[in-house]
Formats: C-alpha cells, sequence, structure tokens
C-alpha cells in the first residue's frame, strides 16, 4: 500500500433508495473484489517499478461540497423498468437494454441508471459502473455491448484496468488517483498485469 500502490477512487452519488443503494453496493463490491489481483509495472528514473491496483469506490447520497470539480459527479440509481424518461427510443431502442450511462449535458453528470428487473445483476452494475470509470463497449466479457456476450467470469479483466490507468492523468480519475511519483507518460508506458 501507500506509494506501492494506484487507488483508483470514484465517489458515486447513489439515489437514496434502498433498490439503488443496495445495487450501488452489488457493483461497488464487484470492482473491489479484485483489489491486489493485479499489478501496474513502468519504467521511473530508468528503475521498474511495481504498484498493487486497489479499486475504492466511495457510495454517498448527497453531492459532496468539497467535490473535485474537473472530476465531475458521477450518479446511480436503479429505474422502473417501463421509465421511457431513460430507456427511450434513443438510448434503448429495441427496449433490451438492463441498464444505461451516459454524459447528461444539462446537469454536468455522468449517470448511470439500471433497471429495476436487473438492480441484482452483477454484470449489469458492474458494466455500469464500468462506464463511470470511463470505459467503453468491448466485444465480450464486463463491458461487452450485448448481453448474452457477457462471459460467465465478472472478473475485472487486465485490459480494462490498463484502461482506465493509462488514459488517466495524475488526478483525472473520477476523484482522485494516488500516484504521487507519477507524471503522465509513466502512465501511459506502464502495462497492468496478473500478479503471479
Amino acid at each position: 500500500m501507500g506509494d506501492n500502490t494506484i487507488t483508483v477512487s470514484m465517489i458515486i452519488v447513489v439515489a437514496n433508495d434502498d433498490a439503488s443503494k443496495n445495487s450501488g453496493e452489488l457493483g461497488k463490491q464487484l470492482w473491489e473484489s479484485n483489489n491486489g489481483k493485479y499489478e501496474f509495472v513502468t519504467t521511473i528514473n530508468g528503475e521498474e517499478k511495481h504498484f498493487d491496483v486497489i479499486f475504492k469506490i466511495t457510495l454517498v447520497t448527497e453531492i459532496p461540497e468539497n467535490r473535485n470539480v474537473l472530476g465531475g459527479v458521477n450518479t446511480f440509481d436503479v429505474r422502473d423498468d417501463n421509465d421511457r424518461s431513460i430507456f427511450d427510443s434513443r438510448r434503448d431502442p429495441a427496449g433490451t437494454r438492463t441498464g444505461v450511462s451516459y454524459y447528461n449535458h444539462t446537469t454536468g453528470f455522468q449517470e448511470a441508471h439500471v433497471k429495476k428487473s436487473s438492480s441484482n445483476s452483477r454484470s449489469t452494475v458492474g458494466h455500469e459502473i464500468g462506464h463511470l470509470f470511463g470505459l467503453d463497449h468491448r466485444a465480450t466479457g464486463l463491458m461487452a455491448d450485448d448481453k448474452s456476450k457477457v462471459t460467465s467470469n465478472l472478473n475485472i479483466t487486465a485490459g480494462l484496468v490498463n484502461s482506465i490507468i493509462n488514459n488517466a492523468s495524475p488526478g483525472g480519475l473520477p476523484e482522485t488517483q494516488n500516484c504521487k511519483s507519477f507524471s503522465s507518460p509513466n502512465m501511459q508506458s506502464g502495462q497492468v498485469r496478473e500478479k503471479e
């Protein structure tokens, strides 16, 4: 821990209802269950350095006053399956999505919404939280766009973690990142791999 750790930290403002709080907790547990499984390896001053990767997701029900303005606000809630204000023809044209995530240009928030019928699905909730971390869709796995391509193995892969870290700059992830010894080139030239 400490200087040998990269903490990928995010605050998520969860709707203040039991379904949203329980579902948010499920997603938090999925991401945090991978703590210590991966390491970020980079070269600093000619020396190879290894950093344990730790996820820390904080769920709150109100927007923190001291939030990092540049990091924005991430929100999460559970909605009725028929809520067409969220699951509309643009975001859910076939009516088959179990969740949606998008940047709301009006509020400036990155929003994730999960259908009530999928609020206990680790894959759906974990997928939408992945979007809050800035991840795009992949061909298979947790971030697959088509739920039929989501594998039963819901581990966060080294590739997903690598995408989060390599796209970050110090302090650039939602809220904070413990990377005192990093500069952007160190972040972008490193690689995430599963620990042996």
